[in-house]
């Protein structure tokens, strides 16, 4: 009622001249402004062309009420065709026969069920009602989401149910990311890996006792690229990626595993919780 009074108000603001008519932008412009909530994007595109339901684009408040009233009464609509098309959706109805049809429930107006008529035939100008044009009109029921929120909580409440297949598909997945991320990280790092082995098990050689073959790191690098070539730099790398690849892989899937297990319903995860995925 409040949301009404608003637009009664709203109503009234516009018609400067109170002649009790408003123009078909102003009418668009209210409805956009104060009852977006109520629009779906089919009816919110074609209010100017519904706009007083004449060529002259002019809107009284009757009209303008009858729009509200009948924007609030679109479930009532749905169950007066339901009685006439009974479980089937592709019935076309009369204005003739809704008419007669809504007489027993007396809430919708004539001048209602012409601006209903009316939305319908700017679709498809049949002249007759389909449960397709009411599901255009319609505007979402009270605590209802915009179809791509609900669609986005379908897959979400989908995934909560996923097979025991499903997951393991996904873990070996993971698992196979992992290895190649170890994989990629040992590649990159294993050149100091060797320098940091030389320089730990190198012994003294040479003709002066104590004599080391390195004397550094750097030398060590320069030495392994000049008598050993640029490949030298890798040797003895695929045991080292054998151990590594699934080392990673096992430490980043069970990471996510137990992440997935506390992830709340937002996305959001405790940080005691990550401090655990991250220790397991």
């Amino acid at each position: 009622e409040l949301q009404l009074e608003h637009a009664r108000q709203a109503f009234a603001l516009k018609d400067k001249n109170k002649s009790g008519l408003i123009s078909g932008l102003d009418f668009s412009d209210i409805m956009v402004t104060i009852r977006s909530h109520m629009l779906t994007p089919f009816v919110e595109e074609n209010l100017v062309s519904a706009a007083g339901g004449s060529i002259s684009h002019q809107v009284s408040f009757s009209y303008f009420n009858a729009f509200n009233s009948l924007l609030n009464n679109m479930e009532l609509v749905r169950k007066i065709y339901s009685t006439l098309a009974g479980t089937r959706k592709d019935v076309e109805v009369t204005k003739e026969e809704f008419a007669q049809s809504a007489i027993r429930y007396g809430q919708v107006t004539p001048l209602e069920i012409d601006i209903l008529y009316q939305l319908s035939d700017l679709y498809n100008a049949t002249g007759r009602l389909t449960l397709a044009d009411i599901e255009r009109i319609a505007p979402l029921a009270e605590g209802a989401l915009p179809y791509n929120l609900a669609e986005l909580q379908r897959q979400q409440s989908f995934g909560l149910g996923r097979t025991v297949w499903l997951q393991v598909a996904e873990s070996a997945y993971r698992f196979t990311l992992g290895s190649i991320a170890g994989a990629v990280g040992a590649t990159a790092v294993y050149p100091i890996d060797l320098v940091k082995t030389r320089m730990q098990n190198q012994r003294g050689t040479g003709s002066v006792v104590g004599e080391l073959m390195y004397k550094n790191s750097f030398d060590c690098f320069k030495k392994v690229l000049r008598y050993e070539g640029f490949f030298g730099l890798y040797r003895g790398l695929i045991p080292q990626l054998i151990g590594v690849a699934p080392e990673k892989a096992i430490k980043l899937t069970v990471n996510d595993f137990v992440r997935d297990k506390f992830t709340r319903r937002d996305g959001s995860i405790p940080l005691l919780a990550e401090i655990l995925a991250g220790g397991c």
